[in-house]
């Protein structure tokens, strides 16, 4: 199981009797290891690089034929999960090595957590909406996409994106 620095080092010094200042001594100087913070990520599919670099390109190209006001009325909309089991804290989780070993943890695609939908534009937030089921198309458009679409503005029904 991954530790804190301090944590590691302590245990370390209780196992083989040294003080804790010894066991960080050897540790860094003697052994020259140091605490690398590890990266959580999102499991990218073969095909996501490509994708995202395609909706980029497109999304600058539009900019440049309907100028920077089409900024206004468009939603971008983003969700995010609280979760309830275990995860990698990245401020306090560390791997003791000599070299930074590039260190990932990957997280199950559904896990147990509490997730919260908002969408913002220039003009205003439009959310937050919280939800705990598993999302499907149906869920989606019942309680978000509808939902949103009543809170609009009728200048905003007519000319907006939705992000």
């Amino acid at each position: 199981m991954l530790q804190s620095p301090k944590k590691s080092i302590r245990k370390l010094s209780q196992q083989v009797g040294v003080s804790y200042g010894t066991a960080h001594t050897a540790l860094k100087k003697c052994l020259h290891l140091h605490p690398y913070k590890i990266t959580a990520v999102h499991d990218l599919k073969p095909g996501d690089s490509a994708k995202r670099l395609a909706y980029c390109k497109w999304f600058l190209d539009f900019l440049d034929h309907e100028g920077e006001d089409i900024l206004k009325i468009t939603f971008f909309t983003d969700k995010a999960y609280f979760h309830l089991s275990w995860y990698i804290n990245s401020q306090n989780s560390h791997v003791w090595c000599a070299h930074n070993p590039n260190v990932f943890h990957e997280s199950p695609l559904h896990d147990e957590k509490i997730g919260i939908w908002v969408g913002m534009s220039c003009r205003r937030i439009v959310g937050p909406i919280f939800f705990s089921e598993t999302l499907n198309s149906q869920w989606y458009c019942d309680n978000i996409v509808y939902p949103f679409i009543v809170q609009l503005k009728e200048d905003e029904i007519d000319k907006a994106y939705f992000q």
